[in-house]
């Protein structure tokens, strides 16, 4: 039998389905199962072979230490062999299986002889796109199982740069129970942080992320990733589009995840809209998306990005509101009057018309707006 020889720098395929999947396995049950696959090389093998790996090998791996290892080593394994955990599939369906099919001891070779469930076969073997590689190297030193699974997560989206993932997602994903961390700052403190901080020491990636709050609670997070290297071979990575630039870290640091989503909605790319958060304020840039959001309801834009982006550099809603309230009230309108426009009718409240949504009408635009006869006061 032509065993592979483990390494640190063995190689870890794993397709996205299965590196996306749900599962609960102790930091111990991870290293082992990464380390079986790290022996799997998806482009040849035909097939899972039976895989041994060296009693002295588990034993670092899992880290038993002193007299009595073979019995903690037996129940390490019996406890992997109970692991079952789900599969989702693109058309709905579902897998539930578990990662080994049979695991023996060979005292008479120092061995463990593992063999994995057949049912991983499209997951692991035969992988030519929709899959994720990484260097054993790079989770072994982890000290946290949670931080093993982030790390996954956020490498298959390395070349993207980026990632959003909700937080109930994430601790169903990382199967958390919901007697644990139940406080966000707990999961911020022992998950998020606590793998932010090892995986910028001891891997190839690290990472800076933003919060996305609904009302007052944390549902969501956004990943920015980015390749680990060391300092000397630092350089510094920017953010471009056309001819303008803002370097990564300035960018992330100037990021608003409400107005993030807003211009990324505006079909804006990624880029675009870090660039533009950091250029504007975040007051200019509100008042402009709510201008562009009306005239979207109102008229048909063909090249909305393109659009967008001179509304926003000329400030439009801003000269707008000057311009008029500069000048004389061609109708005056009095706090709480109805307003309709496009047949719906709306409330002037605080010299602004909320549209709901975070969208609204300044006073100097509703001006204009009664001028051209686009709004109008009813009783």
């Amino acid at each position: 039998m032509n065993i592979k020889k483990i390494t640190s720098n063995n190689t870890i395929y794993k397709s996205n389905s299965l590196m996306s999947s749900i599962y609960d396995l102790s930091l111990q049950e991870q290293r082992i199962i990464l380390v079986l696959i790290s022996l799997i090389n998806p482009r040849e093998d035909q097939d899972f072979r039976l895989y041994k790996m060296p009693v002295e090998m588990f034993k670092q791996v899992v880290g038993l230490e002193g007299q009595g290892y073979y019995d903690k080593m037996e129940a390490v394994i019996l406890k992997l062999m109970k692991r079952a955990f789900k599969i989702d599939d693109p058309d709905g369906g579902w897998l539930i299986l578990n990662w080994l099919s049979s695991c023996e001891y060979k005292k008479g070779e120092g061995a463990i002889e593992l063999e994995i469930s057949a049912k991983l076969k499209p997951y692991l073997l035969d992988l030519k796109s929709h899959y994720t590689a990484y260097r054993l190297k790079n989770i072994l030193p982890l000290r946290s199982g949670y931080s093993i699974r982030l790390y996954e997560l956020l490498k298959q989206y390395e070349t993207i740069g980026e990632r959003y993932l909700g937080v109930d997602e994430m601790r169903q994903m990382m199967e958390i129970k919901k007697t644990e961390y139940k406080n966000y700052n707990d999961f911020k403190k022992k998950v998020i942080l606590k793998a932010q901080k090892e995986l910028l020491q001891k891997t190839d990636l690290c990472f800076n992320f933003k919060e996305k709050k609904k009302v007052r609670k944390i549902i969501g997070i956004y990943f920015f990733i980015k390749r680990n290297v060391p300092e000397e071979d630092k350089t510094i990575d920017m953010v471009t589009d056309g001819g303008s630039a803002v370097s990564q870290k300035e960018a992330n640091d100037a990021l608003d995840v409400e107005l993030y989503e807003r211009l990324l909605k505006l079909r804006f790319t990624k880029e675009q809209a870090k660039i533009m958060l950091s250029k504007y304020d975040k007051e200019r840039l509100a008042a402009n998306i709510d201008y562009i959001d009306l005239q979207v309801q109102r008229v048909k834009i063909d090249n909305l990005p393109a659009y967008s982006a001179k509304i926003i550099k000329d400030d439009i809603r801003l000269q707008s509101s000057l311009e008029f309230d500069e000048k004389p009230a061609a109708v005056d309108i009095p706090d709480g009057a109805q307003i309709e426009i496009d047949g719906q009718v709306y409330v002037y409240t605080d010299e602004y018309i909320s549209m709901g949504k975070g969208r609204g009408i300044p006073k100097g635009q509703l001006k204009e707006m009664l001028r051209n006869g686009e709004a109008k006061i009813v009783d």
